[in-house]
């Protein structure tokens, strides 16, 4: 059971740390204007699919 949860451990962890490497590599590559636009688009995204949530049947 040890080897199992050892290995789930280093799956997960592994892919996080690479994602949040690229995130940060990607920050760097971003100006202020494209973030800001970013985020706005990103708000709407999850606010459209909340109410998706919300009203399907």
């Amino acid at each position: 059971m040890g080897i199992i949860i050892s290995i789930a451990i280093v799956a997960v962890g592994g892919v996080k740390i690479a994602y949040a490497l690229m995130a940060d590599r990607a920050r760097l590559l971003i100006n202020q204007q494209a973030k800001k636009w970013l985020n706005i688009v990103a708000g709407w995204v999850m606010m459209a699919v909340g109410i998706f949530v919300i009203v399907k049947p």
